[in-house]
């Protein structure tokens, strides 16, 4: 149809946590209804360096994983999580 816009929630883009916000040592990465058979994880610092970087399998379209922020400065980053649906990303602050 014209002049419409439909959401095909096959292809909606699929929600994550990131807890503790801010964190210190350590963060968990959370997520459901996940399709495929891996994840990947990367966080980026404001300048868009690449500091941590991991692939995780999906279980059951679920994910739950702790990182380790061991050696990462203080201060503000972008998390992605990337899925064959598409990328999504959040803001993590550590202190």
């Amino acid at each position: 149809r014209r002049g419409s816009t439909a959401i095909d929630p096959d292809h909606a883009l699929f929600p994550f946590q990131l807890y503790p916000n801010p964190a210190q040592k350590q963060v968990t990465i959370a997520a459901q209804q996940l399709k495929g058979y891996e994840v990947h994880f990367t966080l980026h610092n404001p300048l868009g360096q690449l500091i941590r970087q991991h692939l995780f399998p999906l279980k059951g379209g679920q994910l739950e994983q702790t990182v380790s922020l061991e050696g990462v400065p203080p201060g503000t980053y972008f998390a992605r999580l990337q899925t064959q649906k598409g990328s999504q990303y959040q803001t993590l602050i550590i202190f």
